[in-house]
């Protein structure tokens, strides 16, 4: 976990995200958001992992995440389409989380002292949601929401305010969020550094050494934070749809045992190039003709972004399979499900004359880290303080307005949202 339990500096708001370190897109996301707020002058504090529900609870919850996502399970998928499909189901697995985890979670909440907490991972978000309901949390909760469809645990009529990457994602969070719509706002995707802008091709080629005559095409394939799914199938498939002129970035995460697998496979092929986690992923998506990808997520984010096509490959299990589906519903995905399929669909775009452009940047679209302070000032207004509270910390200043495409607006917002206030 990181971070401490002291103060901010005075009168500014502290905003404390809550991740998990269940693969990487959840994390990279609070990264992201976390910097977007510390140039915005905030103080933020970021904790990365299912202890702050308790050591029982990290223990139940973690290996059995590990173990239904690594491969596909039946069990699982029976048990994700069970939830998702009944009501009780879905609140009796809010109530469970509520039990084993509310208790450590309020406890961390009030060691951090924030003005306004921020999820980025479903299960706490749950539960920060079932404690704000039931009037145990004084501090507002906002959740970033980065999948597609299948929100039951991303989406909580007890959170404040849940900031969506998508806007299909909108109908099913309304619905989640109690109804209300002023709850649930599309922001900009939150995506780390070197995404936004993403690089130019010519340049993140010349910077990974890649020939600029674009000859030689360049596929990646990447099994996500945990290297979960058949990444050689993956490999393979892309090396024969090439016919020789494809080279093979292979990223298997942080696992140690899938990279070292795939290096003593591929040792003696010169055209794939195995690589550990790596902070290259801009420059890598920019230049490559198509990525492959076995569990979605964050990485479908950032491959929009840089315009890279992205294939989506495998039979995943749960929610991964949903939200599959989905980006292939909105045209951001092609889905391959057997090696053969993938040969296919990646000879295809290795043979397209050009590859897309990166969309252009949607300035209508609010930052995630304006709409965060903004509900933490907003709070300030109409917090009352539980009964029994010490109250001695000075109401958060939202910070000055920084220049932006939309200056007249955010500055009327710092205006607006700089009240004195004493509270929780």
């Amino acid at each position: 976990m990181a971070g401490g339990a002291e103060r901010g500096p005075r009168g500014v708001p502290r905003v404390a995200i809550l991740s998990a370190d269940v693969g990487e897109g959840h994390a990279a996301v609070a990264d992201a958001l976390a910097d977007g707020l510390r140039a915005r002058d905030a103080d933020v504090v970021v904790t990365a992992g299912l202890d702050v529900l308790g050591r029982r609870a990290q223990r139940l919850l973690e290996p059995g995440l590990h173990r239904h996502l690594s491969r596909p399970s039946t069990a699982y998928g029976l048990t994700y389409r069970a939830v998702m499909g009944s009501r009780p189901l879905g609140r009796a697995g809010e109530l469970a989380l509520l039990a084993l985890g509310a208790r450590e979670l309020r406890a961390t909440v009030a060691r951090l002292r924030p003005d306004v907490v921020v999820s980025t991972y479903p299960v706490l978000t749950a539960t920060l949601g079932g404690l704000r309901a039931a009037g145990r949390l004084p501090v507002p909760v906002a959740a970033t929401v980065s999948d597609v469809v299948g929100l039951r645990f991303w989406v909580h009529p007890g959170v404040d305010l849940h900031l969506l990457m998508y806007d299909a994602s909108r109908p099913e969070a309304v619905r989640g969020a109690g109804g209300d719509p002023r709850r649930v706002r599309v922001v900009r995707p939150i995506l780390r550094a070197g995404f936004d802008p993403p690089p130019a091709r010519p340049a993140a080629r010349a910077a990974l050494g890649r020939p600029g005559d674009g000859r030689r095409h360049l596929v990646v394939v990447s099994g996500g934070g945990w290297g979960f799914g058949a990444l050689d199938d993956a490999v393979d498939a892309a090396l024969r749809a090439g016919a020789g002129e494809t080279d093979v970035v292979a990223l298997p995460g942080r696992s140690e045992p899938a990279r070292a697998r795939l290096a003593a496979r591929y040792r003696d092929e010169p055209r794939v190039d195995v690589r550990p986690f790596t902070d290259q992923m801009p420059a890598l998506l920019a230049a490559a003709d198509a990525l492959v990808h076995t569990t979605g997520g964050v990485t479908a984010l950032e491959a929009r972004a840089t315009g890279c096509p992205l294939v989506c490959f495998g039979r995943p299990p749960g929610h991964i399979a949903a939200n599959t589906r989905a980006l292939e519903r909105l045209g951001i995905a092609r889905v391959a499900a057997t090696p053969a399929a993938l040969e296919r669909t990646l000879a295809e775009l290795c043979a397209a004359p050009r590859r897309p452009q990166p969309p252009a940047r949607d300035d209508r679209r609010p930052e995630a880290a304006d709409l965060v302070l903004d509900l933490a000032a907003a709070a300030a207004l109409t917090m009352v303080p539980p009964s029994g509270t010490n109250v001695s910390r000075e109401a958060p200043r939202r910070p000055p307005a920084r220049s932006s495409s939309a200056p007249d607006a955010r500055a009327a917002r710092a205006g607006r949202c700089a009240p004195s206030r004493t509270g929780p």
